[in-house]
């Protein structure tokens, strides 16, 4: 097993490897599942929100779309007129009858709205439906939020489980690039497992289950297949990347900056970064830190603080006070689309 500065300096203070998981938006939506724009308009006022295309019928004469969305973009009192904008030139106004709305909000399946939209036959026959899955990250794992820009230009953000409950879980960092961002799926490599229904104000999302409204999407989606889907969305890589040997001199302090490249392929984006010093020698102190920064040039970037031993007390002019050194080591995570 190769040591570690923590193993090796047991008895003096160390810093160790601090982890920065970051959410800044990647360029590619999963697997080209369609994310859209939702408008609601009550008497009350106008609100965004997010949706995402989970099934579509292919009928006599007609396509039927159904989006879900967040049921919290319908709290205030109706009626309601609906409008999902597909891009900066399509829109599709959904009838009354096509808001479903769950009399039960709030509650469990009271967090979920479907948006049942009647177009013409093939018109939208491009359109990428995203599969359901009932299962859950763990606290820990990594989760991917789809939504749009203010520009309405597809983005995606990376989230690890704070706290996860049989209803609802809440993500473990601000979302910051995705706008109106209710209603966005939060997606597993499986497919879409729940829906942001509280983000903004600096917290964390809260994403609502899809668990808890099984029974209300089988009701009022007819033909939806619940069966787990084989097709990924995306796929969590993680690996570990060599950075350089940092050395320090006898009895000195020294502190600086380093930027390690890690070579990504297409499709794929940095989401969080660990980094520690490995096989140490002749140090006292070690402190190693990810910048703040994201990973949009595919670089870590890393502060380190290094101090040397002291130098020996026999005064013995043919002592040698030694030079410390030791390896950075980075272990990325990415998530990569089909």
């Amino acid at each position: 097993m190769r040591p570690t500065l923590r193993a090796h300096l047991p008895l003096v203070m160390f810093c160790a490897a601090f982890m920065l998981w970051t959410a800044h938006a990647v360029a590619a939506p999963p697997a080209g599942g369609t994310v859209v724009r939702v408008h609601v308009t009550s008497p009350a006022r106008s609100i965004d929100g997010t949706g995402v295309l989970i099934h579509q019928v292919s009928q006599p004469g007609e396509t039927v779309l159904y989006f879900l969305t967040s049921a919290h973009l319908f709290e205030d009192p109706g009626p309601y007129r609906v409008r999902v904008r597909l891009n900066a030139w399509e829109t599709i106004d959904i009838a009354p009858e096509g808001t479903l709305i769950p009399t039960s909000l709030p509650g469990p399946s009271g967090e979920i709205a479907i948006l049942k939209a009647v177009t013409n036959a093939g018109a939208y026959a491009g359109l990428m439906t995203v599969p359901i899955v009932f299962d859950a990250p763990a606290i820990g794992d990594v989760f991917v939020v789809s939504g749009l820009d203010p520009a309405d230009i597809a983005v995606t953000g990376a989230q690890h489980a704070s706290f996860s409950a049989a209803k609802f879980l809440i993500g473990d960092r601000a979302i910051t690039d995705l706008h109106d961002c209710a209603g966005a799926p939060a997606l597993l490599p499986a497919g879409v497992f729940g829906l942001v229904s509280e983000c903004g104000s600096g917290l964390p999302p809260v994403v609502s289950r899809l668990s808890a409204a099984r029974a209300f999407i089988a009701d009022h989606v007819p033909g939806w297949d619940a069966s787990p889907t084989r097709t990924a969305q995306y796929e969590v890589i993680n690996r570990e990347v060599p950075g350089p040997l940092l050395t320090v001199a006898c009895d000195e302090v020294k502190t600086g900056a380093i930027a390690v490249p890690v070579q990504v392929a297409t499709r794929e984006a940095i989401v969080g970064a660990t980094a520690e010093f490995t096989n140490p020698k002749s140090l006292r102190l070690g402190d190693l830190t990810i910048a703040a920064a994201g990973f949009e040039d595919h670089t870590v970037h890393l502060r380190f603080t290094m101090v040397g031993v002291p130098p020996p007390l026999v005064k013995d002019p043919g002592a040698v006070c030694p030079q410390g050194q030791a390896l950075v080591t980075i272990r990325v995570t990415t998530v990569q689309w089909p």
